[in-house]
């Protein structure tokens, strides 16, 4: 990505910052980018915080080893607006472990679509002063998302735009007025409201990148955003399933203003975005589901040199703290499957998929034997999904909906009930029916609590 104009940075001295000490001359500023914690998630009603505490724990060591100078948490901090008791205790007790030992000199953390940002928002003026900086939701003047990351020496390290994941109305808000009205004032067609959400896209990252440059003249930028931007892989979820913000499923990169480095979340996989290694993903920590089983999980490290040198870029690997296995096969290669990770004393929770049916067409006592085979290990068989019979029809849940619909029973139906038989016709496979139906039931219980639930693709 093309380098900003810049004032040179000053020159660094040999200095002591009163919470770092004493910082070595011309020592580089280093960046720690992560991103989709989805603390509080569950995987088929599966508690997932005890991984999540061994993933906290271990970055807790990672940010011990390497102290950066600025750690960005690009969204999604928790899995729901509501989040447990123990799920933000697990988000506070590191907050708290990085100030206590002084473990980086600034932190960024932004909204996600999964964050209540009032939630988030409430410890910020606490925080702030202790170098913990929460940008929750868009703000009004750009400024107030621009963030200066001082040096070891007390000069300008890094000038940060930290922006939140943008809704529809943030972004029409954000769009100059003259733009994108094309096809009248009361109702714009389709074409012109995308028009409209992606120049407000634009609009904002270039405001509030042009505020960070502002605050720290010469020093690199980083750009730091939540959503989905173009030339990227979604295979953490079926393609075509990205639920678009506004109709908008994506936006172009080539909008965001010039940046040294550009940090983003919302996408599960850790990816560069067009072949960019400074434009990039670092992908949630943990799968999240079983389509990300097998996925390499990494946070990504950046370390900023000499002006005008782009910078230095690694993934750190994240140890896998509970394995996900998606088998897929005939029920003799699943028996073998099973047993052989018995045999490898794996903890690891399994989806399976039979390609036919079992040789005396008994699944039910087939799926049996295998959970007597996984009994009092560490192997945990959560999803079975059967092949259909030839003569199921592929309307089940179209015609659940036809029979709801006589005698009243749409209006005797509630939306939740109308909305999962929808699913169970859409979804292509069981696995699938469960991660869309548990994102429905947040959706539904945040209507029914009145909050307003995230807009947008859910990884």
């Amino acid at each position: 990505m093309p380098r900003s104009n810049r004032l040179r940075p000053p020159p660094r001295r040999r200095g002591f910052h009163p919470r770092h000490g004493l910082a070595p001359r011309g020592a580089a500023v280093k960046l720690i980018h992560t991103a989709d914690w989805h603390l509080g998630a569950k995987l088929c009603d599966r508690d997932r915080l005890p991984e999540q505490a061994r993933f906290l724990e271990w970055f807790a060591g990672l940010l011990r080893e390497e102290r950066p100078d600025l750690l960005v948490v690009a969204g999604d901090v928790f899995d729901t607006h509501q989040p447990s008791p123990a799920a933000q205790k697990l988000y506070y007790d590191l907050l708290a472990a990085i100030v206590r030992d002084r473990l980086c000199r600034c932190v960024a953390i932004l909204g996600g679509n999964h964050d209540s940002a009032q939630l988030l928002a409430v410890p910020e003026r606490l925080l702030s002063p202790l170098g913990i900086r929460i940008v929750a939701r868009r703000a009004e003047a750009p400024a107030d998302e621009a963030i200066l990351v001082p040096s070891a020496d007390g000069g300008p390290g890094l000038a940060l735009a930290a922006v939140p994941f943008l809704s529809k109305a943030d972004l029409a808000n954000s769009a100059p007025p003259e733009e994108g009205e094309g096809a009248g004032p009361e109702r714009p067609d389709r074409a012109d409201r995308a028009a409209r959400l992606r120049s407000g896209f634009a609009a904002h990252y270039r405001a509030v990148a042009a505020a960070a440059r502002a605050a720290a003249p010469g020093a690199p930028l980083v750009v730091a955003g939540h959503g989905v931007l173009e030339g990227c892989l979604a295979r953490d979820i079926r393609p075509g399933r990205l639920r678009p913000v506004g109709g908008v499923d994506a936006y172009p990169a080539e909008t965001l203003p010039p940046a040294d480095y550009v940090a983003f979340g919302h996408l599960h996989l850790p990816q560069s975005v067009g072949g960019n290694p400074c434009v990039r993903y670092s992908g949630a920590p943990l799968p999240m589901s079983f389509f990300e089983a097998g996925t390499p999980k990494s946070v990504v490290r950046a370390e900023f040199g000499a002006p005008g040198e782009p910078p230095r870029i690694e993934e750190v690997p994240v140890p896998a703290f509970r394995r996900l296995a998606a088998l897929k096969g005939t029920p003799e290669e699943l028996r073998a499957a099973v047993e052989g990770l018995v045999a490898e004393r794996a903890e690891c929770w399994v989806s399976l998929a039979a390609t036919e049916g079992a040789a005396d067409g008994d699944m039910a006592s087939f799926w049996a034997d295998l959970d007597r085979a996984a009994s009092g290990s560490g192997v945990e068989l959560l999803v079975r999904e059967e092949p259909p019979p030839p003569e199921a029809a592929a309307g089940t849940g179209r015609a659940a909906l036809a029979a709801a619909s006589t005698a009243d029973g749409l209006r005797a139906a509630s939306p939740l009930e109308v909305g999962l038989m929808r699913l169970r016709e859409a979804a292509a496979s069981p696995a699938e029916f469960e991660i869309y139906a548990a994102m429905l039931r947040e959706a539904v219980e945040a209507a029914e609590a009145g909050a307003a639930p995230g807009e947008g693709a859910a990884p």
